[in-house]
């Protein structure tokens, strides 16, 4: 199966954030709902990927995605992806990216326990046209691996989690010489209690409050801890059971999300550069005087590595032939009265090494031709400073 590591870690680690987000029902909260999973679906994508939210429904080109490629049989039904006969569907994604790939999500929710859900889902995706190819089962997470028969072009994952069974819990807490209950909005299937927590005197008493949901709850150090969701407790060990208990207790049920990786449902146009506005070089760059004005600076990283100076990286292009560029470069290391350290070919790229003369600064540049524009000529910088460098 080929799923990207960005596309493993959504799915293994944040199905039911993403779903959360897009559950609204209607109105103003559906609006910001879908613009949350909006911005947060671009992390990490091309600025030219597209991005489309649905409120309770399907991409309306799934079908056509699903059957891109596939040679259609009279009589036969299109390639459909079988879904849970009892999931309720809350929305889906779609990102379309400049590539020509696809990247879908479809969420829904479903009743029932994590074990009987990913039982069923595993049934319906390893029947033809669909195969099952690897999977995952523990306590906190099921995952189906799935791929297309018919097209190689599809790979699919399905992430069953548990969901809360309710949305509340309650504290039974003794305050002085009151006993009191306390109502607790509950986000996960095994909440937390985040508070410090200490056996004393035969129980379990709060030390400290970290806020949270028992905090806006009302829950106070020196409160006494008599009952976790009616569960009485006398050790930490009873409130990690009771909160435990938690997951099993009313009604269980599951969020379901289907993640669908597409390759190109069409020929994806030639690439063509359009270079961007330049960014900025921070103002403590060590090395300023190697970017002359013809260069545009692409993109620059820089990080302090704890009083034991800086590193700084930079790609830079320009228009200037690349014999050119690095002639021009050797000119202004020596000019500068800093040492070129070395100065060797690799391939078709020049590597030069370079270093201030109280070895403060040391430094490498590649020039290359540019692999998006084989007109433009790319220099890549990486540049390390000391303290006695003030960098």
């Amino acid at each position: 199966m080929r799923t990207s590591p960005r596309i493993a870690r959504i799915a293994l680690g944040c199905a039911v954030v993403v779903s959360l987000a897009i559950a609204a029902c209607g109105g103003e909260s559906a609006t910001a709902g879908a613009t949350l999973a909006d911005r947060w679906l671009r992390i990490g994508e091309d600025l030219g990927t597209a991005v489309d939210v649905y409120d309770g429904a399907l991409p309306p080109d799934l079908v056509q995605l699903l059957n891109a490629g596939v040679t259609a049989v009279p009589g036969e039904p299109e390639l459909a992806l079988p879904v849970h006969p009892d999931a309720r569907l809350l929305g889906s994604f779609h990102l379309r990216r400049p590539d020509a790939s696809n990247l879908v999500w479809l969420i829904f929710d479903v009743p029932g326990t994590d074990a009987a859900v990913h039982g069923t889902v595993s049934g319906q995706l390893d029947q033809s046209p669909w195969q099952v190819v690897g999977g995952q089962s523990s306590v906190a997470l099921s995952v189906v691996r799935f791929q297309s028969t018919l097209n190689g072009n599809i790979d699919g994952t399905a992430v069953i989690r548990p969901l809360p069974t309710t949305s509340e819990f309650t504290l039974e807490i003794q305050r002085a010489e009151n006993k009191m209950t306390l109502t607790v909005a509950r986000g996960a299937p095994s909440p937390l209690i985040e508070a410090d927590l200490v056996a004393r005197d035969g129980g379990v008493a709060v030390r400290r409050v970290d806020g949270g949901a028992v905090g806006n709850a009302g829950l106070a150090v020196d409160d006494q801890l008599l009952a976790v969701a009616g569960e009485p407790v006398q050790s930490l060990a009873d409130v990690d059971r009771a909160l435990r208990g938690l997951v099993l207790a009313g009604e269980p049920s599951v969020s379901l999300v289907y993640i669908l990786e597409l390759g190109a449902g069409q020929v994806p146009r030639e690439p063509s550069f359009v270079l961007p506005a330049g960014r900025a070089l921070p103002e403590r760059f060590p090395a300023a005087f190697l970017v002359d004005d013809t260069m545009t600076v692409l993109d620059v990283s820089w990080s302090s590595q704890g009083g034991q100076g800086a590193a700084y990286q930079a790609t830079l292009v320009t228009a200037t032939e690349g014999t050119t560029v690095t002639s021009a470069l050797r000119d202004a290391i020596e000019e500068q009265g800093w040492e070129i350290t070395g100065d060797q070919a690799i391939g078709f790229a020049t590597q030069l090494d370079f270093a201030s003369t109280d070895g403060a600064i040391a430094g490498r540049a590649r020039i290359d031709s540019f692999a998006a524009d084989p007109a433009l000529t790319t220099v890549a910088l990486q540049i390390q400073t000391t303290p006695a460098s003030g960098g």
